[in-house]
């Protein structure tokens, strides 16, 4: 396992630039960017993802680990354009078997819910569901 640290201290656009990777894909993977700075006391972090219905986004599961992205946008293609395709890996780079797929409007998320829910792939009987993501509570 190899972990990536660096820290801009050259110029304000070189850091601007390595802000703007945040979330970027590498090897499959998001990549997390955050400018470093104190925070005050009883600070909390944002959480930046949505955490309530996203109805234009579904979450995928119950797929077999030899999917392939092809296949993947090829079922979800017909149903209308995808915007955004994640496909949930390992650090290895190994499919877990989910994965989330974003639509440009919850009507063409709805159809692929109501045409690919329980469709076969592999032996196994595909889950699609609209994206709700539990709620974030606590500290």
């Amino acid at each position: 396992k190899q972990w990536y640290q660096r820290r801009v201290r050259d110029t304000r656009e070189e850091a601007l630039a390595a802000l703007e990777m945040d979330r970027v894909a590498i090897l499959g993977r998001p990549c997390y960017v955050s400018e470093c700075r104190e925070k005050s006391q009883g600070e909390k972090a944002e959480f930046k993802f949505s955490a309530g219905m996203e109805t234009h986004k579904l979450f995928v599961s119950n797929l077999p680990y030899a999917v392939t992205e092809d296949e993947v946008r090829g079922w979800f293609g017909a149903v209308g354009e995808i915007t955004s395709l994640r496909m949930v890996t390992t650090k290895s780079g190994k499919f877990k078997g989910y994965l989330y797929v974003e639509y440009g409007t919850s009507g063409e998320a709805s159809r692929a819910v109501m045409e690919l829910n329980g469709k076969e792939v592999g032996g196994r009987a595909m889950s699609v569901a609209i994206s709700n993501p539990p709620s974030k509570s606590g500290g």
